[in-house]
């Protein structure tokens, strides 16, 4: 008979049967009371039970994964590798985009891709007023689409700065500060590819934009291709109406205005030009204003081998006069005749005479018979009649 204080060791040897093996027996022995310190086996121990099927430590036969399998809710490890990269990552020091710096300035020597060390004693006068001295400059890449150039290396920084007015003299500029957070536009290309969130009332660049993330930012990749669809179906069906669109594509239209969704072609040939204003001056009386107009040459002359003709209009009573002309040189000698029969058959002198900018109406001896008979000449806008 066992000792009582083997009752569970011994009930679990009946369990085996007349069978059981030495080797199991000392397994439960040792996960007995006897065991060193604790009530199951230590780290040591359980490195001595060895298993007879796959001849290595740390098991036994009647549990070994070779023949029984691993167990159900059985999870490989996480390699430390792994873990100790991941505690590394949240440590780096973020960049903050700074108006009042008028370089790009860090502490941290190994985020430089080029370096030079700086010659003589230059310093800056960082946050606390005290004056730090430039080790050097060089190149960092923050981003797959940024680049900043060149960096100051100011010893004793404890954070890395953004200049603002170095980033507008590159091709990336700081196109939007909004309460929440900061977004990056390339000029060449129109495209989002940074940003920077707000926290406390600074800007930290987002470091989910680090190198081997997508250029455009997380916030606003999603909205980007958005646009950039519905813009190119704009295209392909002729440009049509935002509302139209709105009814076709409601997906890519949604949470989005007249104002967020811009088209220069649009802009410039749907842009109405602005209508000639009315003029204030009617006349009361009749032919104090008259209007005139050549048209020519035609195709085919008629019977009387006339290519060309003229029109005369009363400005108050609207009635038409019109002149068939071989030459548009016959201009001067048809007003000549046309005026003598309004002063012969109205007992009336015409006054004003208003034509386009043609040579057929602003010649010299055309000229010189309006002012010898008081006729004021007027000319109106191009593209108006």
């Amino acid at each position: 008979m066992l000792d009582h204080s083997f009752g569970p060791e011994g009930s679990a040897l009946l369990t085996y049967g007349p069978h059981a093996t030495a080797g199991r027996g000392l397994h439960v022995a040792a996960s007995g009371p006897h065991a060193v310190g604790t009530s199951g086996p230590s780290p040591r121990q359980s490195k001595r039970t060895y298993c007879e099927h796959c001849k290595k430590l740390g098991h036994t036969k009647d549990t070994c994964w070779a023949l029984h399998g691993k167990p159900t809710d059985w999870k490989p490890r996480q390699p430390k590798a792994q873990s100790h990269q991941a505690s590394t990552e949240t440590q780096t020091t973020p960049w903050i985009i700074d108006s009042g710096v008028s370089d790009h300035m860090t502490d941290a020597h190994h985020l430089f891709s080029t370096y030079s060390p700086c010659v003589g004693n230059l310093k800056v006068k960082i946050t606390d007023g005290t004056l730090s001295l430039v080790a050097g400059k060089g190149s960092i890449r923050i981003s797959e689409s940024i680049t900043l150039n060149p960096v100051l290396h100011v010893l004793n920084l404890s954070c890395n700065l953004l200049s603002i007015s170095q980033l507008t003299k590159s091709s990336t500029k700081p196109n939007k500060f909004l309460p929440s957070h900061c977004v990056f536009q390339d000029l060449s290309s129109g495209k989002m590819i940074g940003s920077a969130k707000e926290c406390e009332g600074l800007y930290y660049f987002d470091e989910t934009d680090m190198l081997g993330q997508c250029s455009l930012t997380v916030c606003n990749s999603a909205s980007y291709l958005k646009d950039s669809e519905l813009l190119l179906w704009h295209k392909r069906m002729g440009h049509p109406s935002f509302q139209y669109l709105k009814h076709l594509f409601p997906s890519l239209c949604s949470n989005k205005t007249l104002l967020d969704f811009q088209c220069e072609v649009c802009e410039l040939a749907k842009h109405h030009r602005t209508s000639f204003p009315k003029s204030k001056y009617k006349p009361s009386i009749p032919f104090t204003l008259i209007h005139s107009d050549l048209w020519g040459p035609s195709c085919t002359p008629n019977r009387t081998h006339k290519k060309w003709f003229i029109t005369f209009i009363d400005d108050h009573t609207r009635p038409c006069w019109v002149y068939l002309l071989t030459d548009k040189t016959e201009v001067r000698s048809v007003f000549m005749n046309f005026h003598s029969m309004i002063q012969t058959q109205f007992q009336t002198k015409i006054q004003i005479l208003r034509t386009d900018n043609g040579t057929e109406y602003f010649n010299h001896s055309l000229s010189t018979y309006l002012q010898e008979n008081g006729i004021i000449h007027q000319s109106s806008c191009v593209d108006t009649l």
